[in-house]
């Protein structure tokens, strides 16, 4: 399945359009759907990004983040402290 996400994505192929050494498009997309939904996508995606911080020398998670306050967009009637603020808490909730 991570080759199919993986060459999707680098080839442009539609759903339709996988060439055929995979399996029938159907099945591909249904798995799709259901990692998207169950976070099962999100858990490989960690998972990779720790491995390949590891391998690059560093601690599988960062232990600092930067937010530069400029590319947040405030919502109106808030102050960018209330919205940095919201941000990091949103940030800390899915890290866990």
């Amino acid at each position: 399945m991570l080759c199919v996400r993986v060459a999707s994505r680098r080839e442009g192929y539609t759903w339709r359009g996988l060439p055929g050494d995979f399996p029938p498009w159907q099945t591909v997309y249904g798995y799709f759907w259901r990692w998207s939904k169950d976070g099962t996508w999100l858990k490989i995606h960690d998972k990779l990004y720790q491995w390949v911080r590891v391998a690059a020398g560093r601690e599988p998670s960062p232990s600092q983040a930067v937010v530069d306050s400029q590319s947040v967009e405030t919502a109106r009637g808030k102050s960018s402290e209330d919205t940095v603020g919201e941000f990091i808490k949103a940030v800390q909730k899915a890290v866990g």
